[in-house]
């Protein structure tokens, strides 16, 4: 047989589920009657009825209608009905009914149908049920398997009988859709009218609210539902140190049939402990819950075999309780449980050494003795060497007769400490806090020579401030700092508490008590004069302070002329340190219950604004939305989908497609009536024409619906261009023709004799089956050597084996991941699985919409209608990660370069991962969850000129006394040589070596800069190093100070190991300055762990928050995992503490962006 024209069979991986319609089409108004045809040929409406289960007239969007009549045309798609202005879509018609399903989007409306020979308008309106309600239900409490009926109104009105209503009833467009909730758990119904449902308490349920969830929207109980505990065996002490052998069966606690004993014992904060379940008749599985009753760990597996196991620092003292568990379903048999802390030698430690971000050090410049000519310095931290005279003229401070011979300006944009020192014995200076037009925010003036003056401020929001040094008498030199505080939780000068926020400066939103009068609340000369600035609801309103300018003019003078403020010179940190100071004056005021500011919210990233994009749950999973923050798409970018063809006519997919080709060679395959041929148009895959899944449009829409367009759903790009090539018909597809779409797509001779206009940048093939090719595996090398990155489904058999064409080498292969970010059920898995993406599984629910849990995206039928549906499988997988490379490649494109390789491109997708499983590559999630925005990102960092470019390691060096020498590293960003031609310091205390030099294509070249303290006098000195070279030039600044040595003190810091996956605290530690920011965290479990280490000046309990200094290991931007071993002390774990950090720039939550909400906890230190 000649191997190279073997057809081997590709067993499409499909999942084929009801799609949730959702309709959007729309006619026009035909309520007026057509004249013109004869009376006895036009139709007649007798009546219309919900097909089962509703009361007459009334029904949900989607609901099945029979309309009875006469005159009605006999092929259904001659018959036009509308509800309102709605088309539904014609199921069935005879001539006398028409069987419709209730459009969405439709209102309650009279109906209308016109056929050839004229239009009618039914004379009732046809009712929609609007969203449900819930009135109480009925007993409050009840034990699992309990009945409990629910009153209120706008339910599904159907008695759910037979199973096979049942199985309709769970579509969610179906006749008799209706779910209830305990919790997350789904009930059984066991009957439902309009007005009232029975269902059944589910096993497992909780106390908390009951949800009720039709078609028309979802609703909740307002009062919670307590659950009753079913009898069952009650939990068993154990202790620390025990074993127990028990046996499990249908006479313990059961959960959806599993069978589990439930154990408590008393733990100790940072107690060390492993609970192990082992059995020979049963898999197990372990939980164990916390205190306040919150799930700190389970497993399945570690134990080894059937065999679980849990070892874990405990967060706080109190009782914990374990739940031993059977894994399957009716297991039964004998387990041992033990509850043991490990030996010591089984513990770890980390120690280490932090620094802190060093002053930076500056000489005072002058003249600096008015606002205009007032020196600005960096944020802190910072010191400035400066001196003043008493016989200097300084500057007149407003309304007072203090003088302050220098000033400084700076940007504050958070708490600041600001301290005055001296060593002179002939001067008393005197500090002073300015606002920017020159008034008094704060001063100190500690009378006498040699002593230290203090400050404490922090703003509203960032604002312009000076800092005045006044000599009160004599003359000498002085050391200014400005540096964060070490407390934050009383601070002066700074309003309430935590108001970082943006708000409209003037305004409050305020709720009034019932028996006050509001009108003669809005002039209060102890608290101001208001307006209202929105109408009030309920008793609440919007007031607006109406003499801010009034109110400030009093307080404040222009400080260089003397007059007085007019409105537009107010500043907006002025008027909002008013608000803060009018807004204590309400609260306290009698006739007002609550008053608040009136915050500013903004929306997080790129939201578009396409009608269902609510439900695609996907996006936002991978970092989507970030992404698109930096590039949208480019359409110079193609995406070839080799897949069932496409349906060309969606509405969400017009604009988006190149054109394409049909590669299937078989006639009877391709259900189209020829072979191959210029035309990707898909005529479904069903050959009876009932059944098609138009699995390609699913898939092009996933990478490229039209995006921000308000209709629809969005696709991964919202630029760039689809070619969609037709492989697969009615029985799959063979190698033969999807070889020859991939060679089409790459510009490669094929079979249709032609190849594209522009070749495609990225392949796409949702689609595999077992074999192994050597020609396929060869024309993908061919394919990949002209630039073309390929991109696979893994398959959805749930095995290991190898899948084709996923698993040859070169191909990107994509997993599956569920809502839960878990391995999806049906996901292939094993070591070829590059990388997962989000496919879904729609027999889930985890984030409680309402929807199956499926890909959401483009859809056709057999009957030529477009619409959207949910799907699952790795073939939806594929195309998230397709669209993500056509991003990479759309940010290369932007910048006019050329693109990325596919090796390189593999790269980026593989290194910015979320890694999912055990560290590094595993078999079941490979590298991990792509991540768009950490993708793009890397990308835009790899673009480089092929011309060499200088580039530095730092910008600024600080020397201090016991360090005399440091180094910087030069390095080539671009290509070629790049050959230093001098580096050279305007100074003769400082030395560099070396002076010349040259460095290749990303190589460095290690610079030495050291500096002679010998005949210094004592004050701040400062350079610069200036750096020529063929690749362009560098500055970097060296800054020192001679005399008295400044070791920063920002109080106590505290270090905490955080766990790889969900980030919360394992352990605590403290060092400070004392110590020499030493530290060591002991009796750590053997695994891989992030360090931090921060401030916590605010006394809330956490580091790494607003406001605070913060560390990583090694540093924020690019925090790595320590690893700790089993009886050994992993040292040298040093890294610096900065100031100016916000949680948002750690590269800890570009790993995991939605575990930190606010910071890292300090664990158990306080206690």
């Amino acid at each position: 047989m000649n191997n190279k024209f073997f057809v081997f069979l590709l067993i499409v991986s499909i999942f084929l589920i009801q799609p949730f319609y959702l309709h959007s089409e729309v006619t026009k108004d035909v309520s007026s009657e057509d004249t013109k045809s004869p009376d006895l040929l036009r139709p007649k409406i007798v009546s219309f009825q919900p097909l089962s289960g509703f009361t007459a007239g009334k029904g949900y969007k989607g609901t099945e209608v029979l309309i009875s009549g006469s005159n009605f045309a006999l092929a259904a798609k001659r018959n036009t009905v509308t509800f309102g202005r709605k088309i539904a879509r014609v199921i069935e018609a005879k001539e006398d009914f028409i069987l419709v399903r209730v459009p969405y989007g439709a209102k309650t409306n009279r109906i209308r149908v016109k056929t050839p020979a004229g239009r009618v308008v039914s004379q009732n309106k046809f009712e929609i049920m609007g969203k449900p309600v819930i009135l109480s239900f009925s007993p409050s409490e009840a034990a699992i398997g309990d009945e409990v009926t629910i009153t209120g109104f706008n339910f599904a009105d159907a008695n759910i009988q037979s199973s096979a209503e049942k199985k309709r009833a769970s579509n969610i467009l179906d006749k008799g859709f209706l779910k209830v909730k305990f919790g997350n758990l789904k009930a059984e119904v066991t009957s439902a009218t309009e007005n009232e449902i029975k269902a059944i308490v589910p096993d497992g349920a909780l106390n908390g609210k009951i949800k009720v969830i039709t078609p028309a929207g979802t609703t909740r109980s307002q009062k919670e539902f307590v659950v009753n505990e079913s009898p069952g065996k009650e939990a068993v002490s154990i202790n620390v140190g025990d074993s127990v052998t028990e046996t499990l069966d249908s006479t313990d606690n059961s959960f959806y049939g599993i069978f589990y004993d439930v154990y408590k014992f008393e733990g100790k904060a940072l107690q060390t402990l492993t609970i192990k379940m082992s059995s020979n008749d049963f898999d197990t599985y372990l939980y164990l819950i916390s205190p306040d009753d919150a799930v700190l760990a389970q497993d399945d597996d570690s134990g080894g075999g059937t065999d679980s196991q849990i070892t874990i620092t405990l967060p706080e003292d109190g009782t914990y309780s374990i739940y031993a568990n059977s894994a399957f379903e009716g297991a039964e048999g004998s387990y041992e449980l033990s509850v043991i802390e490990p030996s010591a030698s089984l513990l770890g430690a980390i120690s280490g050494t932090l620094s802190l971000q060093p002053y930076i050090t500056l000489s005072e410049e002058e003249p600096n003795d008015s606002l205009q000519t007032a020196q600005q310095v960096n944020s802190p931290p910072v010191n400035i060497f400066g001196s003043a005279s008493s016989s200097d003229p300084g500057y007149t401070v407003s309304d007072t007769q203090d003088k302050v011979q220098d000033i400084y300006s700076m940007t504050v944009d958070g708490a600041i400490e600001i301290t005055l020192e001296s060593s002179s014995q002939d001067a008393d200076f005197d500090l002073f806090l300015l606002g920017r037009y020159g008034h008094i925010i704060s001063k100190s003036e500690a009378r006498g020579n040699g002593l230290k003056e203090s400050l404490v401020y922090q703003p509203l929001s960032p604002r312009q401030v000076f800092i005045g040094i006044k000599a009160f008498s004599g003359s000498g030199n002085y050391i200014l700092t400005v540096d964060r505080p070490k407390s934050t939780t009383s601070l002066p000068n700074g309003g309430l508490k935590g108001v970082k926020e943006n708000f409209v400066p003037g305004e409050f939103v305020v709720k009034f008590r019932k028996q006050y009068s509001k009108t003669g609340f809005m002039k209060k000369p102890e608290i101001g004069s208001f307006k209202m600035a929105g109408p009030a609801t309920d008793g609440l309103a919007l007031l607006k302070l109406d003499d801010a300018a009034k109110v400030l003019q009093s307080k404040n003078k222009a400080a260089a002329s003397g007059k007085r403020f007019k409105s537009q010179n107010i500043s907006n940190e002025d008027l909002k340190t008013l608000t803060i100071e009018t807004l204590k004056k309400l609260r306290k005021s009698p006739e007002v219950e609550m008053a608040d500011l009136n915050y500013i919210r903004k929306a997080y990233s790129t939201t578009p604004d396409d009608k269902y994009y609510s439900l695609q749950w996907d996006f936002p999973t991978m970092n989507l939305p970030q992404a698109w923050d930096l590039i949208k798409g480019n359409d110079n970018v193609i995406v070839a989908v080799v897949d069932t063809g496409i349906a060309s006519k969606h509405l969400d997919l017009q604009g988006r497609l190149v054109q394409g080709y049909d590669f299937i060679s078989d006639q009877q395959n391709a259900l189209d009536g020829d072979g191959i041929d210029p035309n990707p148009e898909d005529p479904g895959d069903d050959s009876n024409h009932k059944k098609s899944s138009f699995h390609g449009t699913h898939v092009a829409g996933t990478i490229g619906a039209a995006t921000n367009n308000g209709t629809g759903v969005a696709g991964v790009t919202w630029k760039g261009k689809i070619m969609p090539l037709r492989v697969l018909g009615a029985w799959g597809g063979t190698d033969f023709d999807t070889l020859n779409a991939c060679l089409y797509a790459a510009g490669l001779p094929n079979s249709s004799g032609t190849t594209p206009s522009k070749k495609a940048t990225v392949i796409n093939m949702s689609l595999g089956g077992a074999g192994y090719s050597q020609v396929f595996q060869d024309r993908i090398n061919e394919i990949l050597k002209q630039g073309v990155t390929i991109v696979a489904a893994a398959g959805n058999e749930n095995t290991d084996t190898l899948s084709y064409p996923a698993s040859y080498s070169g191909v990107i292969s994509v997993g599956a991941i569920d809502a839960s970010l878990k391995r999806a059920p049906y996901s292939n898995y094993g070591p070829n699985i590059t990388i997962v993406a989000p496919g879904g599984n729609t027999s889930a629910d985890v984030n409680n919409d309402g929807y199956q849990d499926g890909v959401l995206s483009t859809l056709s039928d057999d009957s030529g209608k477009f619409f959207y549906g949910f799907y699952q499988g790795t073939s939806m997988a594929s195309p998230h990660v397709a669209g993500v490379v056509a991003l990479i490649q759309a940010a290369l494109l932007d910048k006019g370069l050329a693109l990325l390789t596919p090796a390189e491109v593999e790269n980026i997708v593989t290194s910015t991962a979320m890694d999912l499983g055990t560290t590094g590559k595993d078999n079941t999630y490979g590298y991990g969850l792509v991540d768009a925005q950490r993708c793009v990102e890397k990308a835009i960092e790899s673009i480089r000129s092929s011309s060499p470019a200088i580039s530095v390691s730092t910008e600024k060096l600080n020397f201090e006394n016991k360090n005399n020498q440091l180094t910087f590293s030069v390095t080539n960003s671009g290509g070629g040589i790049l050959t230093v031609n001098s580096i050279e310091a305007d100074a003769s205390w400082l030395v560099v070596e070396p002076s010349t030099g040259t460095v290749p294509e990303k190589g460095e070249l290690i610079v030495t800069v050291s500096v002679d303290f010998t005949g210094l006098a004592d004050g701040a000195y400062s350079t610069a190093i200036a750096i020529s070279s063929n690749g362009g030039n560098a500055t970097i600044d060296v800054s020192m100070h001679v005399g008295k040595a400044f070791q920063r003190d920002i109080g106590p810091i505290y270090l905490v190991v955080v766990d790889k996956d969900t980030l919360k605290t394992i352990k605590s530690a403290e060092t400070d300055l004392d110590k020499n920011l030493s530290y060591e965290i002991t009796s750590l479990l053997e695994g891989d762990y992030f360090v931090i280490a921060g401030t916590d000046r605010n006394n809330d309990g956490f580091v790494c928050d607003d406001g605070e200094a913060c560390g990583a290991y090694p540093t924020l931007t690019d925090p790595q995992l320590v690893s700790v071993k089993a009886n050994q002390d992993t040292q040298n774990i040093s890294f610096e503490v900065i100031e100016q950090f916000s949680i948002l720039s750690s590269g800890l939550l570009k790993q995991k962006p939605k575990a930190v909400e606010k910071g890292f906890r300090i664990q158990s230190l306080r206690k």
